[in-house]
């Protein structure tokens, strides 16, 4: 796929989003973010200036996180292009989640009902897709998404949309410790 049908926006996965089931998501979830900015590891102030993968810039931040410390080595090394010996000091950090809205967009049904296949939300540089995805469920106060992830589709990141957790959902940052790259953590 070299290219994202751009007939998809924000308009049309809003319309698709209203009737879906909304989920609650739970569990121990985990980000890996440069040592220097460890003590701001849960905040979306960045990903508001920059965007994401499915944030817009200056439209609203996001914090992603990962299901597993592994995963998050895995993604970090595909941004640094499988460059191990570039990747600065990290820091990692650990979440309890809990988010009554969320919607999960490892789910098939969800997927065929949004018109989408799995290749469009983990193509590794088109992010079009994922942003009007994001920005969709963000203006409709959804708190979260489950997504697949673009370098392993069968594992899961969620996408937490802090600025709209209701009073009952909750990120509690557990702990941050350093992270160097090693092959144990990798399960190698």
């Amino acid at each position: 796929m070299t290219s994202s049908p751009r007939n998809f926006s924000r308009e049309f996965f809003a319309a698709r989003f209203k009737p879906l089931e909304k989920i609650r998501a739970k569990g121990h979830y985990f980000r890996l973010i440069l040592m220097k900015y460890a003590d701001a590891i849960e905040e979306t102030g960045p990903s508001f200036s920059v965007g994401g993968r499915y944030n817009p810039a200056n439209e609203f931040g996001a914090l992603y996180l990962a299901e597993s410390p592994k995963l998050c080595w895995q993604e970090k090394i595909k941004y640094y292009s499988g460059r191990v010996d570039a990747i600065p000091e990290q820091a990692l950090g650990e979440f309890e989640v809990h988010i009554l809205r969320a919607v999960d967009l490892t789910d098939a049904k969800v997927l065929k009902a949004l018109g989408i296949k799995i290749e469009h939300i983990t193509h590794p540089s088109d992010h079009y897709i994922t942003k009007m995805i994001g920005a969709a469920a963000w203006s409709l106060g959804i708190e979260a998404l489950v997504v697949p992830s673009s370098v392993d589709s069968a594992q899961k990141n969620i996408v937490i949309f802090r600025d709209h957790l209701q009073r009952q959902s909750y990120v509690e940052r557990k702990k941050v410790t350093p992270s160097d790259f090693s092959s144990e953590e990798l399960g190698s």
